[in-house]
């Protein structure tokens, strides 16, 4: 698990011009990884167990205020750039001696990804005669959680629940920037709380692999629930004349995927289920305020673009360019079921 507190924080005071400026920056690339490599011959009584576990908990603060006497000026920012990998396989095998798992009991693949992330910016800025104050965080999050049994792997399972391959992933984020500003002539205030989401999740049998579960089942799960709640706010006021820009924008890309790939043999004694899920949970507010003598003006916007893939299936993907490996050969004495 990883945890981090990042506070950054200015205030300027001068009798004719104060600058403050506050600015939380966090950069990290990340890769938890449990795997089996190619070749090994794995024989356990009992169960097998290959998990991968990836949790961060960030919460970032910037602030900054100045007060002058003519103009105060204030800019924050808070901004976490994060590229995360977590996976749990068996490693794939394109020629040579595959991975061989053979258990009494159950085979167990799990890979879980968790970011709870809080991003808060904020500044004020106050001047008799000018006012500035300005505000943004960005949030950035490249993120890939994967759990797999690879190509041309083969795995024998003798326990009641069978081959379990399941990669769950979620993100809850708060981010929210907020500037304020007032001033005996003019006043700007401005705010901007950017989120950008890249998630792939994926849980599923390569190509070429030999499955035979002789007690329990095949299952496969991919699922992402992706919780987000963004404010941009601004205030501005001024003797004669305040201006207030608002804008929370948000860019979302996901793909979740369970699937068997092409030319899989599997004998399973009971079920086989292949499930993706996919969940999305918005609130965005962008709101301001701007007061003056003569002339205010306010401005805010709140746009989010979401390119959301959620597949399950059991053969060759059409979509990508990697040829067929074959026709597959897939039988379970209970019931199939692929949903998403």
């Amino acid at each position: 698990d990883t945890f981090i507190l990042s506070v950054a924080g200015s205030i300027a005071g001068a009798g004719t011009a104060a600058l403050g400026l506050a600015a939380d920056v966090i950069v990290m690339d990340k890769t938890v990884l449990a795997h089996i490599d190619s070749a090994a011959q794995v024989h356990a009584k009992k169960d097998v167990i290959v998990a991968a576990l990836s949790k961060e908990d960030i919460l970032a603060i910037g602030a900054a205020g100045s007060a002058a006497g003519t103009a105060g000026l204030a800019g924050s920012a808070s901004a976490l750039d994060l590229e995360t990998t977590t996976r749990a396989y068996l490693a794939a095998t394109p020629s040579g001696t595959g991975v061989s798992v053979n258990a009494g009991g159950d085979v167990k693949i799990s890979a879980l990804g968790t970011l709870e992330a809080t991003l808060i910016a904020g500044s004020l800025g106050a001047g008799g005669t000018a006012g500035v104050g300005a505000s943004n965080t960005t949030l950035i999050h490249d993120d890939t959680v994967e759990a797999y049994v690879g190509e041309a792997a083969t795995v024998t399972t003798a326990g009641p629940t069978g081959l379990s391959v399941k990669a769950d992933s979620s993100e809850d984020i708060i981010t929210i920037a907020v500037a304020g500003t007032g001033a005996g002539t003019a006043a700007v205030a401005g705010s901007a709380a950017v989120t950008i989401l890249d998630e792939t999740t994926q849980a599923y049998i390569g190509r070429s692999a030999t499955l035979t579960a002789t007690v329990g089942s095949v299952s496969l799960g991919a699922k992402d629930d992706t919780t987000v709640v963004s404010v941009a706010g601004n205030l501005a006021a001024a003797g004669t004349a305040a201006v207030g820009v608002g804008a929370d924008v948000g860019v979302i890309t996901k793909r979740t995927q369970a699937f068997v790939d092409s030319n899989v043999t599997a004998n399973v004694k009971r079920d086989i289920i292949i499930a993706a899920a996919s969940s999305e949970d918005i609130t965005s507010v962008a709101a301001g305020m701007s007061v003056s003598g003569s002339a205010s003006i306010a401005l805010d916007a709140s746009v989010h673009i979401l390119d959301v893939k959620t597949r399950a299936f059991i053969g060759d993907d059409p979509s990508d360019a990697v040829a067929s490996a074959g026709a597959g050969d897939v039988h379970a004495e209970g019931n199939i079921l692929v949903s998403a």
